[in-house]
Parts: C-alpha cells; sequence; structure tokens
C-alpha cells in the first residue's frame, strides 16, 4: 500500500488521512470503523499490564540551538562537521550513513548519501555519497572515526510550518563515548557551568546547502532508570514529520519483552527539538496477550532482539522489527520457528507505551536461494536472523531495512510482510561505502482514519440521528494520471 505514491481516496472515506497528501472527504456511506493503511492483527483477549512505572514525560534541563566556535584543527580542538553541504531537504529522498570509512577513494569520519533523491525506489544498493563527517570532535570522540554521523533522521518540513528542514546526526554508542573532555567542551558550548548528567549526548542537526551543524542535548535511557550499558546511547531513530520531534530507538542489543514478565531493555523516546520536551517510554508492554510473545532483556540475536533503527506513521507510531521462535496460532504460525515480525509501537503520555504485532516477514517466492532476503527472512521452512540490521525507513510505498556487515538493502511490503533483496550493486563506483548503519527518509506511512456511516441528509457530516454501519469493507484507491481513473 502506498506511502509517496499512493493517492487519496475518492469517495470512500471521511476523516483524515495523514502523510503527503489528505484524503478527499467523501459524500455518503462512507467507512464505519478506523481503518488504517498499516492495518494491527491479531486483537483479542487483554492481557494485565506489567507492574512498571508509567512513561516519563519532561523537559530537559538544556534547550535551544548552539553552534561551536571552536576553529581548531586536532580530534580535541576542533567542531565537527561536514565537508561538503548537505543535499537540498525535501521528501523525495532514501537517504543512508555510516561511521565508517569509504575505500575508494579514501575517506576516514564517516559518510552521508542518497540512494535515490526523485521519490522513485532505489534500484541498487550504491549511495551517491555528497558529504563526509571530519571524524572525532571536541564535543564527540565516538570510537576515534566519526560515530557522530553514524546515525541519521530527516524532517522534510513539507507542510513549511516550522524554520526549515534539516538531517539530524548522533552518534550511536551515545554517552558511553564521550570523554570528560567532551562533557566539559559541550557544557561550555551550550551555556552551562556543567551538564546535569553523564547520562546524555549532542545530537546535531544540518540544513540543506550547509555543512556547519548546530548542536543540542538529548538524555539517554540510562538517564531515566538504571539500565544495562547497551541502554547508553540511542541506535536510531526518525522525525514525526507533522510536528518535527525527533522519535528515538533503543541501542543495539536491546531487546522486547512480554510473555515471561520480564520487561526488556528495548526503550524509546519521543523529543522536541524546540522545547526539549520528552516523553520517554519506560517498559513497552504487549497489548494483547496474542502480542506477548518476546521474552529478551539484553541480547544482539536472541529472543526479542530488536532491530536497530525504525519507521514512522503519519500519526506518530513506530514500526520495528523484532525477532523471536515463539508460534502465533491464532495469526497462522503454530510452530516455533524462528521469525522476524514487525511490530507497531503507540506512544502514550498518560499511561504504558504499549506494542502489538503487525504481520510475520517472510522472504517473497521468487528470492533465489541463499539470497539476504531469505538470511534475514526466512521462508516457511528455514529461520529468520535479523543480526546486524541497523537502518530502516519508509519510502515509496515499502519499509526499507539495511544490514551493516553485508551492505544490503531489504524491500519490505508492510502489508503481506514478503521481502525483496533490493538488486545488488553494479561497478563499484567511488562511493562505495563498506557498511551501511543507518536509513532515512521525509516519508511516512500513512494513516487513514474515519467513521463508516450512513449520511441520510448527504451533507458529508455525522449528524446525531446517523448510525454507525459495521462490516463494511474499506478500500485504498491510486489514481492513475494516464486515464484519470482510481
Amino acid at each position: 500500500m502506498g506511502l509517496r505514491d499512493f493517492g487519496a481516496p475518492s469517495h470512500r472515506m471521511t476523516g483524515r488521512g495523514l502523510g503527503t497528501s489528505r484524503p478527499t472527504p467523501a459524500a455518503r456511506h462512507l467507512a464505519g470503523v478506523t481503518a488504517f493503511v498499516l492495518l494491527a492483527t491479531g486483537v483479542v483477549t487483554a492481557i494485565a499490564p506489567v507492574a512498571e512505572a508509567a512513561p516519563t514525560t519532561g523537559t530537559f534541563p538544556i534547550t535551544g540551538w548552539y553552534t561551536d566556535p571552536a576553529t581548531g584543527t586536532t580530534n580535541a580542538t576542533k567542531p565537527w562537521a561536514l565537508t561538503q553541504p548537505m543535499v537540498p531537504i525535501d521528501d523525495g529522498g532514501l537517504f543512508g550513513s555510516a561511521n565508517q570509512a569509504i575505500s575508494t577513494p579514501a575517506q576516514t569520519g564517516g559518510w552521508v548519501g542518497s540512494y535515490t533523491l526523485d521519490g522513485t525506489r532505489p534500484t541498487g544498493t550504491n549511495a551517491d555519497v555528497f558529504a563526509n563527517g571530519n571524524g572525532s570532535t571536541r564535543l564527540y570522540t565516538g570510537d576515534g572515526i566519526g560515530n557522530g554521523i553514524s546515525t541519521i533522521a530527516l524532517d522534510a518540513n513539507m507542510r513549511g510550518d516550522r524554520d526549515r528542514g534539516y538531517m539530524y546526526f548522533w552518534g550511536w554508542n551515545g554517552d558511553s563515548d564521550m570523554s570528560a573532555a567532551n562533557r566539559r567542551n559541550l557544557a561550555a558550548v551550550v551555556g552551562v557551568d556543567a551538564l546535569p548528567t553523564s547520562y546524555l549526548q549532542p545530537v546535531f542537526r544540518v540544513a540543506g546547502g550547509e555543512t556547519v551543524p548546530e548542536v543540542s542535548v538529548i538524555p539517554t535511557a540510562r538517564y531515566f532508570e538504571s539500565l544495562g550499558a547497551a541502554s547508553s546511547w540511542w541506535s536510531g531513530g526518525e522525525v514525526v514529520q507533522s510536528t518535527g520531534e525527533v522519535f528515538f530507538s533503543g541501542g543495539e542489543c536491546t531487546a522486547l519483552g512480554g510473555y515471561n514478565g520480564a520487561a526488556g531493555g528495548f526503550r524509546m523516546m519521543v523529543w522536541n527539538p524546540q522545547t526539549g520536551a520528552y516523553n520517554y517510554s519506560g517498559p513497552i508492554l504487549p497489548k494483547t496477550a496474542t502480542d506477548a510473545i518476546f521474552g529478551g532483556g539484553f541480547d544482539c540475536n536472541g529472543n526479542g532482539t530488536v532491530a536497530s533503527d525504525m519507521a514512522l506513521d503519519a500519526n506518530g507510531n513506530a514500526y520495528i522489527l523484532v525477532q523471536t521462535n515463539r508460534a502465533v496460532p491464532s495469526m497462522g504460525y503454530p510452530s516455533t520457528l524462528q521469525r522476524v515480525w514487525l511490530v507497531r509501537v503507540v506512544p502514550s503520555t498518560t499511561g504504558d507505551w504499549t506494542y502489538n504485532l503487525v504481520t510475520a516477514l517472510t522472504a517473497a517466492p521468487d528470492e533465489p536461494a541463499g539470497s539476504e532476503a531469505r538470511t534475514f527472512a526466512g521462508t516457511a521452512t528455514t529461520a529468520a536472523n535479523l543480526y546486524m540490521t541497523y537502518g530502516m525507513a519508509f519510502f515509496a510505498g515499502q519499509l526499507y531495512a539495511s544490514n551493516y556487515n553485508t551492505r544490503t538493502i531489504l524491500a519490505i511490503n508492510p502489508m503481506s510482510g514478503q521481502v525483496r533483496t533490493v538488486p545488488p550493486p553494479g561497478p563499484v563506483p567511488v562511493s562505495n561505502p563498506q557498511y551501511i548503519q543507518d536509513l532515512a527518509s521525509g516519508q511516512t506511512a500513512y494513516v487513514v482514519e474515519g467513521a463508516v456511516y450512513d449520511d441520510r441528509d448527504a451533507n458529508g457530516a455525522i449528524s446525531a440521528d446517523e448510525p454507525g454501519l459495521g462490516g463494511v469493507q474499506v478500500a485504498l484507491y491510486r489514481l492513475d494520471p494516464a486515464t484519470g481513473d482510481y
């Protein structure tokens, strides 16, 4: 189903559709239930929530954006910057990044590039690298090769209700890679005598056409609760396009809890880059008993392990990839074969954040033996393995995921769960990134929701005497530009 390439439904739904375009209000006999482009299945008897703390909301003590005035040239004295300008920012690009070097020609300090900029789906896994990072800096040592560029999120600002669009950058290993000197320098840049906690890290943003970033400060999960070392960083994130908030995703080697009562180590956070307001998830709990199939805590490749990134729908719900070997008979999976599941996370500011199963993934039937899609998603008889799946983004009707080691991009149909390998690269260009650590786009999955009712007076609005109608199938139509028909 569509993201960028699907038009609005005509005379089928009323309510609202969020994304890069809005649906046309319908006239009559319209949809009687809330319908989502990404449907959550398996709603059964509710499970009693684990006794855990509610989400944490508040405002971080350091707010605003600052420019590092440093002019040095050594790692200990230079500010972080891109070596070339950021490309123009809109919702037409699928971007990638990594902190690793590029071998031809030799580059250090990481890279950021695009797989496509015109809204069309990527045809290969070679990135057009348009900028490099400048390695370790006085604000963020990283691992010596430029971790400040490892993770990205894009604010396309297509509605124009913010000052401009930005690409956000931060290091995947967060507060664990900040030296005492980094902390002193960061405090000076943001105008405080000392940082309020050690459990924080810088986040940078760069506008189109610019190389010099602004910097702000975000808390890591350990600011809110005592967790393992894997929670010292945010390994992924995307921008809520309707609000400009940055939605951060949990660290590599954290897992989702569920069936065994474990809270899991996976956490998330929504952060407002203008005000510093945050909404921290705390433990994310299964919505129903059917959803409670994960049982990990901190594990890089076990039951409940979460891939290191996420993608968003237009309502600000997150979609993550999680693996487990537990059976789900009610959804057609009676065996205990290890599978990767697409899972929706629904934030809350008043209660527990919850998750529900969307669909299990499987390699498309025509994927050849030994393909990356088969290794990642498995088949009806072979196990899946999401190890080192580091990047995710919705783009042009697909959910794209990338693997760090194999330099592979996978295209996931979010409705069917079928996975295809994006055709491998041809002749290696000069930009050949050796690793892919993250993906980002300015697109989200459409959400179409509204009410089905009998519009007896044909005024296009629900009146008190117009009852809702159940059991009505709701369809999404795409406009054929050649014929003008849906």
